[in-house]
């Protein structure tokens, strides 16, 4: 999953937050430090700056949606 261009943020985070929870009934155990690596590790070049920020000066496994 890859957030298009034109899509806003606030339309993307609710796509993941339903794939999350579909996976979470099913599995029972996904981490919410890893959803985070993964919402940061896909949006577009726009956001660069801020995942670098991000990553750079929090601890990602405190980090929630």
């Amino acid at each position: 999953m890859k957030k298009k261009e034109i899509e806003g943020v606030l339309g993307y985070l609710t796509q993941v937050e339903t794939v999350v929870n579909q996976i979470r009934r099913n599995i029972k155990t996904l981490p919410a430090n890893r959803v985070v690596e993964k919402i940061l590790m896909s949006l577009t070049n726009d956001f660069e700056n801020v995942v670098c920020v991000i990553e750079e000066s929090k601890n990602l496994s405190m980090l929630t949606v």
